[in-house]
């Protein structure tokens, strides 16, 4: 009877391994992480979930090798686990050391056993913004004051999503709000030189008083 021995091949990267690190991502931000996508189901129970980052942590601590982690991990990552077993918590990160985003890879990406290609419903809506789009929805978070189990939760139930749009519902209504003292159309055609480049409480009160010589006099005024 033949006796097959399985033999893993440490990682060796290549350029087909390496991503671009330039996409910006709501995953992995400088002091914020979301893990809302490598739980079992959605993110709950914080202390069990802590607990296991604690076991996995150390674990890795000992390992020191992102790819060897995550084939440690095996194929079922998350049994008898609610989280991903390649999750590792330091500071106020939460992330998966064999990710390319992270800082032990070198945006090599190290993971074995992922569903690469996933993305929760708020960072589906994210990729397909323009850049300007994802600095502004990215400053927003970052004013919420998240932890990283708040700000997961906030991804994978879609809520900091509903927010941010909401948010900019808000700012076009007061972009686009005209104060109602402001002189009427007629007038800014004919004097706009004078009174677009005014200040509002500027403009206004140079209004009146062209309004004032510009209006034709009546025979009592002229005595």
């Amino acid at each position: 009877m033949a006796i097959v021995t399985m033999i893993h091949i440490p990682f060796s990267p290549t350029a087909k391994h390496k991503e671009q690190n330039s996409e910006l991502v709501l995953c992995q931000l400088p002091g914020l992480s979301c893990m809302g996508c490598c739980t079992k189901y959605a993110v709950k129970g914080r202390a069990a979930i802590e607990r296991q980052l604690i076991r996995d942590t150390q674990r890795f601590k000992k390992t020191k090798d992102p790819h060897q982690f995550s084939f440690d991990s095996g194929p079922e990552v998350a049994k008898g686990s609610e989280i991903c077993k390649t999750l590792i918590k330091e500071g106020n990160n939460v992330f998966c050391p064999a990710h390319p985003k992270s800082a032990y890879t070198q945006g090599i990406d190290m993971r074995e056993f992922c569903c690469k290609g996933y993305w929760c419903q708020t960072m589906k809506a994210f990729k397909t913004w323009k850049r300007e789009r994802q600095e502004a929805m990215i400053a927003f978070v970052r004013s919420k004051n998240y932890d990283w189990y708040t700000y997961s939760v906030a991804n994978d139930t879609g809520a900091s999503l509903k927010e941010f749009l909401a948010y900019e519902v808000e700012q076009e209504k007061k972009e686009s709000t005209i104060p109602q003292d402001y002189p009427d159309d007629l007038q800014l055609q004919q004097d706009s030189s004078l009174v677009l480049h005014l200040p509002h409480h500027d403009g206004c009160k140079q209004f009146q008083e062209l309004q004032q010589q510009s209006s034709p006099q009546t025979p009592q005024d002229r005595h």
